[in-house]
């Protein structure tokens, strides 16, 4: 009589397991038109979501700052997982024209199994991707680049014609100033 418990619980686990294993693929064929739908709102939450921090990076680079590469990377995965999930709601009506009994089942259960399953795989990884979409901030300065200053050498024996020339340039009464050759400077008064 001992002997029977562990032998029940052995059999109970069992039976789950195999009723895990019969209906795990059925459950992408019978959540499959809740899954589309899930998946269209997910996607379009996403494509918003896409659009916000496209807004915010531009106004960055507006403000001469450098975009994340986070950033950059999230918006580059989000662009094909778009055409992705795109791809798989257009495929999703002939999908559901297949179903039969109620949507529990379809009529080529393998290839409705299958899309089921991209499907809800697609669902979670936007929904993962949304959550990764929540950035503080989109964008940092730039480092400056190091100028290396120096100093200015004037002109040796060239201190007259600049002290003439400014004058010339301070003066109302010069109309033109011309500076020719090795420092000759001629003015002309109109």
């Amino acid at each position: 009589m001992g002997n029977c418990l562990p032998l029940s619980c052995a059999v109970d686990a069992i039976l789950i397991c195999c009723w895990d294993f019969i209906s795990g693929p059925t459950n992408y064929i019978s959540h499959l038109e809740e899954n589309l739908d899930a998946l269209d709102l997910a996607l379009e939450d996403l494509k918003a979501l896409q659009d916000d921090v496209l807004w915010k990076v531009e106004l960055a680079v507006k403000q001469l700052l450098k975009p994340l590469n986070r950033v950059q990377g999230w918006l580059s995965r989000t662009s094909t997982l778009i055409v992705e999930a795109d791809k798989l709601l257009e495929d999703g009506p002939q999908e559901k024209n297949k179903l039969c009994l109620g949507g529990y089942f379809s009529e080529n259960c393998m290839s409705s199994c299958e899309y089921g399953k991209k499907v809800a795989k697609m669902l979670a990884e936007i929904k993962d991707h949304i959550s990764e979409g929540d950035f503080g901030t989109v964008a940092e300065t730039e480092p400056t680049v190091l100028v290396e200053v120096r100093p200015i050498e004037l002109p040796i024996g060239q201190e007259s014609l600049f002290d003439e020339a400014w004058i010339s340039i301070r003066d109302r009464d010069t109309g033109i100033i011309g500076l020719y050759g090795l420092g000759v400077l001629e003015k002309r008064l109109y």
